[in-house]
């Protein structure tokens, strides 16, 4: 990705996110370093995560 980016203000930077650790995205300006755009996006890997918790409680209270 980053080779199709080159000459270009921008990099890609990629990482694990979440507590799966799903592959994460972020496009990054080369100058400033500011995060352009997330993919998945921080709020909704957050809510997933906060989900998943809640369901795990749930089951635990069950048993």
């Amino acid at each position: 990705m980053n080779k199709l980016l080159e000459g270009k203000q921008t990099h890609v930077e990629y990482a694990p996110v979440g507590r799966a650790k799903h592959m994460g995205i972020k496009i990054v300006d080369n100058e400033t370093q500011e995060v352009i755009q997330e993919l998945p996006p921080t709020k909704i890997v957050e809510m997933i995560d906060k989900l998943c918790e809640l369901a795990g409680i749930m089951v635990d209270q069950r048993v």
